[in-house]
């Protein structure tokens, strides 16, 4: 597993075995993510965040109520809550070893047992926490549901919005790395004109979004969430980027919708 601070694997060499295996941990890694966030992710009330973390007052829809209201989110995982993933990863109970040489049976013993061992000994879940904490984040109730989101606005006049959509599986970390760039190009080598207000939202069901209590929340329902959640921020004109295929028909028809 790479940690957050680690180079890109675009910029080292590996074999392509190991860029298999990293691959596939990386995959799992982020699945315990979204179990950590689902499980243990902690607000805190508005009183409790400095209002500093907020860029900018926001354009709230009419008639918005205090149920939909945008709110202040701060992540905090209580400690507690890490000693027992720590313990329940120490107390894995191993399958027997695959009968084959490669992953045609699945995802191959050796790998698991990586994974976990990096769980266990090297994986800071307090250094991704302040990352995340760094960011202006917030929660609004849309259709019956919380959405988390990243907000930054660029200190660029102008700047296209942008809403970012994850895929699955995923989440928002792997687009913290983008924000910079998007934001404040000038500081990467860009043009001030290329700067973007970026909006990062958690998908329903993921990282610290809410859990749908039914199905339904197909790739046009939450395009239709974005266009109220953009609106709500006080953008009538953005643009939209998928990573996958769902995120990606999610952006079509994001496009099309503000088209008509």
């Amino acid at each position: 597993m790479i940690p957050d601070d680690a180079t890109s694997p675009e910029g080292m060499m590996f074999s392509p075995s190991s860029r298999n295996v990293l691959a596939v941990i990386s995959t799992i890694a982020v699945g315990l993510i979204f179990f950590i966030f689902a499980i243990y992710a902690h607000t805190k009330s508005t009183a409790d965040l400095k209002r500093s973390d907020v860029s900018a007052p926001f354009a709230m829809e009419n008639g918005l109520t205090a149920g939909d209201s945008i709110r202040p989110f701060h992540v905090d995982v209580p400690n507690d809550a890490l000693v027992d993933l720590h313990r329940r990863l120490v107390a894995t109970r191993w399958p027997e070893q695959e009968t084959v040489t490669d992953r045609s049976q699945g995802v191959q013993l050796v790998t698991m047992k990586e994974l976990v061992r990096y769980w266990q000994t090297e994986y800071d879940w307090r250094k991704c926490e302040a990352r995340l904490n760094a960011l202006p984040q917030f929660v609004t109730r849309i259709d019956g549901l919380d959405i988390h989101f990243i907000h930054v606005r660029s200190k660029h006049p102008n700047a296209l919005p942008v809403i970012l959509t994850h895929g699955w599986p995923g989440s928002i970390i792997e687009q913290l790395k983008i924000i910079g760039p998007l934001t404040d190009p000038t500081a990467y080598g860009g043009k001030a004109e290329d700067a973007f207000d970026v909006v990062i939202p958690s998908l329903p069901g993921h990282g610290f979004s809410g859990k749908p209590a039914a199905t339904g929340w197909d790739p046009i329902r939450v395009a239709r969430a974005w266009i109220v959640l953009m609106k709500r921020l006080g953008y009538t004109r953005f643009v939209a980027q998928g990573a996958t295929g769902e995120t990606l028909l999610r952006s079509r028809w994001l496009c099309r919708r503000l088209r008509d």
